[in-house]
């Protein structure tokens, strides 16, 4: 038995318009691994895509943005000084 071959975005993404953005696009502008963004989808902590190619997600920025701006912030805790 063969194995198939898998797709890749990566050849459709030439054509891709600079106004959506990819799982990998996303995770860059949050700052995370994409398969945090793969999770934040599964448990609906984030928009769903506005679009797929393929198997792909994507999303426009502006989706991505207006999400963001509305996210809770953790708050850092403040470092304990000990003297």
């Amino acid at each position: 038995m063969t194995q198939r071959k898998r797709c890749s975005l990566d050849a459709v993404a030439e054509s891709l318009p600079a106004d959506w953005w990819t799982t990998r696009d996303v995770a860059a502008f949050l700052g995370v691994a994409p398969s945090t963004i793969r999770a934040y989808v599964a448990r609906g902590q984030m928009p769903a895509a506005d679009r797929r190619i393929g198997r792909e997600p994507v999303w426009r920025p502006e989706t991505i943005r207006q999400w963001h701006s509305q996210r809770p912030r953790q708050t850092a805790s403040p470092t304990a000084h000990t003297d």
